[in-house]
């Protein structure tokens, strides 16, 4: 039986590329989100955001090629300022902090998450302002600031409660613990 060649919308692509990753075979997702990229058009920024971190997740979580990601990252933080999405810009913002952070280089992942939060803040978006804080909780313990640290936690762990996110709020005080613990471990939960 002869091989049908078949044109695959980028639609398709990257849903094939959603279905490989969660199967495990990030060597075929990566390539279909390779070729999505191609075809997704300009003006589809959400699209070209989200194939730029799915690519950039890949490099990190399954290659540890951190250079190849912050490519990714930096990429998706172009479209989102040249879509003028401010959202996006941030969400961007941070998931830069989060490929330094894996690399654990402090100062810049502090940067970028410090620069997320104070954006999310200005809109007001609570959600996003305890996730940017719980980011910063990995940077301030590995630089020995607990108090800020714990802070950081104690304030998510508020909005959390102020949204009703039960499973956030389990998190954050589950981290909370952690951190007294670092600071006094007689106080450790």
């Amino acid at each position: 039986i002869e091989e049908m060649e078949i044109e695959l919308t980028y639609q398709q692509l990257l849903e094939l590329a959603r279905i490989s990753k969660l199967r495990g075979d990030f060597v075929f997702a990566k390539h279909k989100l390779e070729e999505a990229s191609i075809l997704i058009p300009s003006n589809e920024h959400r699209l070209r955001i989200e194939c730029s971190n799915m690519l950039a997740e890949i490099e990190i979580d399954h290659f540890a090629n951190y250079q190849s990601a912050r490519t990714h990252y930096e990429q998706s933080l172009k479209i989102a300022e040249l879509s003028g999405d401010e959202v996006l810009k941030l969400q961007s913002l941070g998931n830069m902090g989060n490929v330094y952070m894996r690399e654990m280089n402090l100062e810049p992942a502090m940067k970028y998450y410090l620069e997320a939060l104070n954006g999310f803040r200005k809109l007001g978006i609570e959600h996003s302002i305890a996730v940017a804080l719980i980011q910063l909780v990995p940077v301030y313990n590995h630089l020995g600031l607990y108090n800020q640290s714990y802070s950081s936690c104690f304030e998510a762990n508020e909005i959390f409660a102020r949204l009703n996110d039960i499973s956030n709020m389990a998190f954050s005080s589950d981290l909370m613990g952690q951190i007294l613990g670092r600071k006094d471990p007689r106080k450790a939960i």
